[in-house]
């Protein structure tokens, strides 16, 4: 029996893009529906620890948004994954989600 979600992943991903569309650091948007949840991944400029929590917060704001969904964040920072892109790890049937307009 296939679990239904209470938000899309595209809903999930323009909501959040919403958020964080006016935020330098942010580049790169994926999502996905994984069984009952749905993954979304951000990827940033290269930041210091200290330099994210705001992005985070927005993770937050978009499940206050969605509070009956399971969203779940990953933030890829590449001073996190030296060596490799960080956008490697992401799963291949991820869509990906503009951040601003071409």
């Amino acid at each position: 029996m296939a679990v239904g979600h209470p938000v899309t992943p595209r809903q999930a991903g323009s909501a959040f893009v919403a958020l964080v569309r006016g935020e330098p650091e942010a580049r790169r948007l994926w999502v996905r529906a994984v069984r009952d949840y749905v993954q979304l991944w951000l990827m940033t400029a290269p930041l210091e620890a200290d330099e994210a929590p705001h992005l985070y917060a927005a993770g937050l704001a978009l499940e206050q948004q969605f509070p009956d969904a399971d969203l779940r964040l990953h933030v890829l920072n590449p001073r996190n994954y030296p060596g490799i892109d960080p956008a490697n790890i992401i799963s291949p049937d991820a869509e990906e989600i503009p951040l601003r307009p071409n």
